[in-house]
């Protein structure tokens, strides 16, 4: 004597056809749906796109980003001036 596992839509009790992962508010939820609600759930829904969206990242961010960037040109400007100046003074000597 044999037992089997049948695996049931949590919705309305049929044949499971698929086993569904939601994350939603920060956790995962799983739910077990036939067909008919799996197209349901699945109705206006799309893939995931890679990468960052645009605007993602905190405005904080970017103005930290941009000020790094900036102080690093500035720095190189003068570093180059001085030297500049210095084979100017070496040549006129």
């Amino acid at each position: 004597m044999s037992e089997s596992v049948m695996v049931v839509c949590d919705v309305c009790g049929a044949v499971a056809e698929e086993g569904v992962t939601i994350r939603a508010h920060g956790r995962n939820y799983a739910k077990d749906l036939c067909s008919k609600h799996l197209k349901e759930v699945l109705a206006g829904t799309h893939t995931p796109k890679r990468g960052r969206r645009p605007g993602s990242t905190s405005k904080t961010t970017a103005k930290r980003t941009a000020a790094r960037s900036s102080s690093k040109s500035t720095r190189r400007k003068s570093v180059k001036r001085t030297a500049r100046r210095r084979t100017r003074a070496k040549a006129s000597a």
